[in-house]
């Protein structure tokens, strides 16, 4: 049963680093768009605009699709029922709290 959470960390780590990406991607392409409306780009440019930023919506719904993909609810009978957005910070903060505990204990070490 110990693999099920490892397993589970792993996919979702995957997924959340998926979606930092993205959010560059997006603030990425926001400044492009920022930077290139000021320099009169050409209707080429917009067009090509265009087409990235209905790239990145699908892009994004895919990832949103990927994440709800996940056997969340399956794996774990306990969170029947819960939202998955409420799973996905609950990841967070058990990760959040490991990693506190290892810096805890590493500066008691450093004591010595």
């Amino acid at each position: 049963m110990l693999e099920a959470p490892i397993c589970l960390k792993k996919e979702l780590d995957t997924i959340l680093a998926l979606q930092g990406n993205l959010e560059m991607s997006e603030k990425t392409l926001q400044a492009t768009c920022v930077t290139l409306s000021k320099a009169l780009p050409s209707s080429h440019s917009l067009q090509i605009l265009s087409n990235l930023q209905e790239h990145y919506e699908h892009l994004k719904d895919d990832v949103d699709e990927l994440f709800l993909s996940l056997t969340i609810q399956d794996s774990y009978a306990e969170l029947q029922g819960v939202d998955l957005e409420s799973v996905k910070y609950l990841l967070i903060a058990c990760n959040l709290k490991i990693n506190v505990q290892k810096w805890a204990i590493g500066s008691f070490f450093e004591w010595d």
